[in-house]
């Protein structure tokens, strides 16, 4: 039987693929370029299985997977999935549900603790102006001690946020579709708001932890700002099309809300130049998985969902069930 091939359209850490150069896979794997979208859509019909990896799986895509039997994204996240398409066409797709939890709360909190303390602002001026003024009311910030946090969101991530924010000597809050046991929510400190819009209002510090969906795409804008405290903040881990940039700059120019960590944006890779401009504004590059630990991991992972698949027909993280009435044979 020839070897399955195996299709990683962008670099990854190299060490996460071992397995499947070890089962005597076939993989495509541009280690030092980016290659152009249209050679990957060249190529893409001869592969039996993807790692996303930053790859838009759109219906243009899915319409050259003439052997793919799996995709396994690069994360948490399938938005950038035409899943309809890819159940239609009888091709499985994968998540990694868990290993991105631990490093993006932790980067939530390490926006909030640039942000409010003023660290990335002040590093900045430093670098630049030796004659930086010190002293006992300069460079003033905020500190987390006491305040509350609003989680939006209270998923694996948003409990991993929860955790923190406790251990923070944070008062914690959340909004969900659903409120949890009582148990749990003893157990992360965190009390539950009703409602959006109460939690927005009463917060020192709110936090975007939603995936990407119908309902939460452009759900936040002016009028959730206008609810906020003018001294707090607002982070976003989440997805970047969850708000509507054009109004959280002109939030932040007006001064409605304090200041933002943003680690994902509107229309990626773009960030509009106002926000790079605002010292009350710390930025990411979509990096909160960003750790050799996480990155290694999630290719490891979606590597074992795919031969889990190929070999043993095992999908444990399978987002689109229905697609096995009519899956491709392997």
């Amino acid at each position: 039987m020839a070897a399955r091939k195996i299709l990683v359209p962008y670099p990854v850490l190299k060490d996460g693929l071992a397995e499947l150069y070890t089962r005597g896979y076939e993989v495509f794997y541009p280690e030092d370029y980016y290659p152009k979208r249209q050679d990957i859509l060249e190529i893409l019909p001869k592969y039996d299985a993807l790692i996303s990896c930053g790859f838009l799986a759109n219906a243009e895509a899915v319409a050259r997977m003439d052997n793919v039997k799996i995709m396994s994204t690069y994360g948490v996240g399938y938005d950038n999935v035409a899943l309809k398409e890819m159940t239609e066409r009888g091709i499985l797709v994968c998540n990694l549900p868990d290993v991105v939890t631990e490093s993006t709360a932790e980067f939530g909190m390490g926006l909030m603790l640039a942000v409010m303390r003023r660290i990335s602002v002040t590093d900045q001026k430093l670098r630049i102006l030796p004659e930086l003024r010190w002293g006992p009311t300069a460079n003033l910030g905020h500190g987390l001690n006491g305040k509350r946090l609003g989680i939006l969101g209270m998923g694996r991530i948003g409990k991993a946020v929860a955790r923190r924010a406790k251990a923070f000597l944070m008062d914690v809050t959340y909004h969900n579709r659903h409120q949890l046991p009582a148990e749990v929510e003893a157990e992360y400190g965190a009390t539950y708001i009703p409602t959006a819009e109460q939690l927005f209002r009463e917060s020192d510090v709110v936090i975007i932890n939603l995936p990407l969906t119908d309902s939460t795409r452009q759900s936040v804008g002016m009028e959730q700002f206008e609810m906020m405290k003018r001294t707090a903040y607002f982070i976003n881990v989440g997805r970047g099309p969850i708000v509507r940039e054009k109004e959280l700059i002109e939030a932040l120019e007006k001064g409605v809300i304090a200041g933002a960590g943003l680690d994902v944006f509107e229309h990626e890779p773009n960030i509009p130049a106002a926000l790079r401009g605002m010292p009350n504004v710390v930025l990411g590059a979509h990096m909160a998985t960003a750790t050799y630990e996480t990155r290694s991991e999630m290719v490891r992972l979606a590597c074992k969902n795919i031969i889990d698949y190929l070999e043993y027909g095992q999908h444990p993280n399978l987002v689109n069930p229905e697609v096995l009435a009519n899956k491709r044979p392997l």
